[in-house]
């Protein structure tokens, strides 16, 4: 089966600007390789063919790293004309997906989920959204997310995408 993701990858990257102020966050080289490769790479070994790149600032430098990029993966980009936010730019990038089920990460982020059992786990419970979820001690930079016994998201707090009344499943 054929696997699909959103990649967010458009942030300004403002708390990196002073270390790398003529690359994109996701370009940051990491033991000499973008960030982006092993993200990308991640994806490939999770079995996802596709990925819509979601970009907006300095969106050519990833597009040229892309075009570059030699491995098994159809990339694809959605580039904002202006910021969207996170909600904004998935809700762009979803017009360029092919499939009714797909992923969407943080392409700043490499965050180890078994990605197959999602998939098999959000079929099976038949949600609409299904969430990997990482437990933290200090999570002030990121939202929090409540889930009960069931694992059914009974709660968030911060990042202004989060709307309680779409999230039915969390898988963790």
């Amino acid at each position: 089966m054929a696997h699909e993701c959103i990649v967010l990858a458009g942030g300004l990257g403002t708390r990196l600007r002073s270390e790398l102020p003529d690359l994109p966050k996701v370009l940051a080289p990491v033991a000499g390789h973008p960030f982006l490769t092993y993200v990308v790479r991640w994806l490939e070994k999770n079995e996802v063919t596709r990925a819509i790149l979601s970009l907006g600032y300095q969106s050519e430098d990833v597009i040229a790293w892309g075009d570059a990029y030699d491995g098994n993966i159809d990339l694809v980009y959605s580039i904002e004309s202006e910021p969207l936010g996170t909600g904004g730019a998935i809700l762009e990038a979803i017009e360029k997906a092919q499939t009714k089920n797909f992923f969407v990460i943080n392409g700043d982020t490499l965050f180890d989920a078994d990605l197959v059992g999602m998939e098999n786990y959000h079929q099976q419970c038949d949600s609409d959204l299904t969430l990997a979820l990482k437990p933290m001690t200090n999570f002030d930079r990121y939202g929090l997310v409540r889930a009960d016994e069931n694992m059914r998201i009974t709660g968030s707090k911060k990042k202004d995408f989060m709307n309680r009344d779409l999230l039915t499943e969390a898988f963790i």
